[in-house]
Parts: structure tokens; sequence; C-alpha cells
């Protein structure tokens, strides 16, 4: 992964990094051959800092000495806050990969020293973390939002911090709490192979976000969309069978939560709405109200959702 990170770097361009809770003391780590894993050594604090040091930390302008965040410089006027979420001092063989998040005390007191320089400084920061700053869906925070994002957001607040990106959740969101925006971004390797794009305009002090696509080799696109169609059916079917149902409702059912999981993680839920609930399976959802899927489907349809592939904010 460093050495494809490297031909960016290489290229001019800079790449800055934080770990996820795959990425460090993993005892599941994992090697892929066509049809098997094989067990792989994970790397430690130490190591992820040595392989990555070209991507953020070799550049750092303050470095937390309890954690892997650290303190970027995209311009004198712009500050990228980088904070290690993760619980990987806590994994062992018995909890292998913990996948809950948190900013630990004494990198919150690193945080709060950085945000009054950049107060100072007159810059405005930008953080960003492996796990959620605020809830992205109802029935989605727990082990994905940190454990104690009221601490962080309301420290992020009094500094009047606008705007945070994180990821962990896998699908494209922006989750808004009055003046303070958490940018999920999805995943790369996930349809619809988003990546985000943030433009900065320093002089009238404003942020533009959008998203994009992977253009990919031809049919990369419809690959993909099928491919994580065919995964969305694969797992509701099997939990649908699981449940004392009508063999002639199965499809139907999995087809409708195929059409609201493929908007779900596209952020295009607003769009898709009348799609999803004029579909045959909607009904069934509607009263089958114990199924497991049933409020990821319901309360992912009527929360209060913005825009999700744009925002633009002043700062």
């Amino acid at each position: 992964m460093a050495g494809k990170l490297n031909r960016l770097v290489e290229n001019g361009i800079q790449v800055k990094v934080i770990p996820g809770n795959h990425d460090i003391n993993v005892y599941s780590a994992r090697g892929f051959t066509n049809d098997a894993t094989y067990r792989v050594d994970s790397i430690s604090e130490e190591e992820f800092e040595d392989i990555y040091w070209n991507h953020g930390y070799s550049t750092s302008v303050s470095r937390d000495s309890e954690s892997l965040s650290y303190v970027s410089k995209l311009s004198e006027s712009t500050w990228l806050v980088m904070l290690d979420s993760n619980k990987y001092r806590e994994h062992n063989q018995h909890r292998k990969s913990i996948p809950s998040g948190v900013i630990q005390k004494e990198t919150l007191e690193w945080l709060e020293f950085v945000l009054e320089e950049s107060v100072k400084h007159q810059a405005n920061p930008i953080v960003v973390a492996h796990h959620n700053f605020l809830n992205h869906h109802h029935r989605m925070s727990t082990g994905f939002t940190l454990d104690n994002n009221r601490e962080v957001v309301d420290l992020l607040n009094k500094y009047n911090v606008t705007l945070s990106f994180s990821g962990h959740i896998h699908l494209q969101h922006i989750a808004e709490e009055e003046s303070f925006y958490d940018i999920a971004s999805g995943s790369l390797s996930v349809y619809p192979n988003y990546f985000g794009k943030l433009s900065i305009d320093s002089k009238d002090r404003q942020l533009t976000y959008e998203t994009k696509r992977i253009k990919g080799s031809p049919g990369f696109r419809e690959d993909s969309e099928a491919f994580f169609d065919e995964v969305s059916r694969r797992k509701v079917l099997s939990r649908l069978k699981q449940a004392d149902l009508d063999t002639g409702v199965l499809n139907p059912l999995a087809d409708t939560f195929v059409l609201f999981n493929n908007a779900y993680f596209a952020g295009t839920v607003q769009e898709d709405y009348r799609e999803i609930t004029d579909s045959e399976g909607f009904d069934y959802w509607e009263k089958l109200t114990e199924l497991r899927y049933h409020d990821y489907i319901m309360n992912g349809l009527e929360e209060e959702r913005i825009e999700s592939d744009f925002l633009q904010i002043s700062y």
C-alpha cells in the first residue's frame, strides 16, 4: 500500500494517512489467494509510522506523544489535524480487532493545544479520524461513532471547527449538528467507488466539497455495481431464509433491500426514494417489523438527510 501511495508522492501529490481499526496489532490479519486465506503477521504502532513515514509523518508540524495523531499544514491558513482513534493497544488473541474507537484523554489534551495554536495563527483546522464524529445512521452508531464523540465534538465547537472527515462505515454520508459537519467518505473499494474533492477558498473563507467517481477501465462501474448488488442480495437472503417466511416473498424483499442498500451507500436515497418505496417488496418490509434489516431500511429512508455528495460552508 505504501508503494502505491509513493507513486502519488513521486508525482508531487501530498499524502496524509491515519490508521484504521484493521491496520495495527490485528491478530486476525489474513492474506488471500484465489480460493483461500492464510494467516499473516500484523504490524506494530512503530512499524506503521515507519512504513508510512512519507505519507504525513515526515512533514508533520506537531505530533501527539501518546498516539499516531499529528498536524500537517496544507497552507498557513489551513491545518489538517489527523486524529488516531483506534484501540490497537487493547488487541490480543481474544480481542483480535476492536471495531470501536475513542480519542484518549492525553490526545484530547494535545488536540486542545493544537486548536489553541490554530486560533493564535488564524488558521482553519480540518480534523480527520477513522471513526465518525457524529452519528450517520440511527442503527449504526455503537462501534462506529467515537465512544466519546460528545466530548470531542464539544471541544471542536469550542474552537469553531466546522468540518471533519471520517470513514469506518464505508458509505457516503454527511451528518450535521448546528454549524459542524462530519463527512463520512464512501470507501474507495466499495461501489460507487467515490473519492471526495475539497476546494478551499481562503480569501472568501469558503469550503466546497463534492464527490467524484473512479473512471476505471471500460465496464468497471457496471461490474462494481453488479458485484455490490450481488453481495447485498446474498447477505439479506441469508438472513431472510432464517425467518419463517413464504418463499414467494423472499425475492421481492431482497430486490427492495438491494435497491435501498445501493442508494444508501451512494448517498442517493433522496433521489431514489420513490423507486424504493414503490417496489413490490417495500410493502413486505413495512409489515414485517421483526425482520433483521427492517429498522435499517426504514430509518435510512425517513431520517433527516442533507445532500451527501455536495457541501459548501463558510468558516
